[in-house]
Parts: C-alpha cells; sequence; structure tokens
C-alpha cells in the first residue's frame, strides 16, 4: 500500500506541476529568477547561462523548503488533531460563527477585510534572493495546488513516518 501511496503522491505532484493555475507562471518566473528572456537562455552560452542554471536550481532549494516542511509537519499535525480534536471542532464552530457574522456585515473589522502585499521592484540580489523568491512562490502557490496538496498532507497524516517521503515525490 505504500509503495501504491508515494506513486499517488508522485502523480498528484505532476498533476499540480502541469495544471493550467502554475504552467503559464514557468517562463515569466524563470525570466524573473535569471534576468534573462526565454529566448535569450536558449542563445546564450558561458558564464552567464551558468548563473542561470545556478539561481534556477536556488530557485528550486527554496521552492521545496516550504513542501518539505509540510511533510516534516504532518506527522505533528495528525497527532495534535487526534489528541485535541474535540477542542479544535469547538473552536472551528466558534470560528465560522464569528466569520459568518464578519461576511454578513453584523461585524466589521477593517483589518479582516484589508489585503497586504509585497511588491518587488527588483529581484532581491544574489543567489540568497533567488532561494527566498523560491520560498515566496511556493508560499503563494500553494491556494493553486491546494487540493491536490491537501491530498498528499493527509496521506502524510495517514502515514507519520511517510510524510516527508511523499512530499518529496
Amino acid at each position: 500500500m505504500g509503495q501504491l501511496n508515494l506513486f499517488l503522491a508522485f502523480g498528484a505532484g505532476m498533476l499540480s506541476f502541469i495544471s493550467p493555475c502554475s504552467l503559464p507562471l514557468y517562463p515569466a518566473f524563470v525570466s524573473y529568477i535569471t534576468g534573462m528572456s526565454v529566448h535569450s537562455l536558449k542563445t546564450e552560452r558561458g558564464i552567464l547561462r551558468i548563473n542561470a542554471y545556478i539561481n534556477t536550481i536556488l530557485f528550486l532549494l527554496g521552492f521545496s523548503i516550504i513542501f518539505l516542511a509540510l511533510g516534516l509537519s504532518t506527522s505533528f499535525i495528525g497527532n495534535f488533531f487526534a489528541e485535541y480534536h474535540d477542542v479544535l471542532r469547538q473552536i472551528g464552530a466558534i470560528l465560522m460563527v464569528f466569520f459568518g457574522l464578519v461576511l454578513t456585515g453584523m461585524l466589521k473589522f477593517d483589518f479582516l477585510l484589508s489585503s497586504k502585499k509585497i511588491h518587488f521592484q527588483k529581484k532581491p540580489a544574489g543567489y540568497a534572493g533567488s532561494i527566498l523568491i523560491g520560498i515566496g512562490f511556493a508560499a503563494g502557490w500553494t491556494p493553486c495546488t491546494g487540493p491536490i496538496l491537501a491530498g498528499v498532507i493527509a496521506l502524510g497524516v495517514s502515514d507519520p513516518g511517510r510524510g516527508l517521503l511523499y512530499m518529496m515525490s
């Protein structure tokens, strides 16, 4: 059964990678990370191309940090939910009523109805900047892959010893 779950986690990751939500973003992010257009990457030779590969690998490392952290935390999350399921259910019910009152306008909290965005005027410098952009992209990408990600995390919660392995695949 474990091999089947691993295969399912890998397949889910591939589907999320080629989903219509994320596929159009790749050329823009490659250009942003490397500072070169896709056409320039195809024609460029030498040190600039090597630098582009290094920045891309570091971006992927930063991207992976978020998902590996989720994989490592699945056993903690599973144990936490098992131990405190009654309290969490009660808190969830209270939050649902509270947010329902906010959405209907019966309660007004301006900080809940505003959004905050971070705009980079230019790419953060150096290799560390590529890692940070990868972390930011992964954190922003999780809603796009929410159902698939939730399924893989659920696999990890049901089998805590393999949670990290499921997220790595």
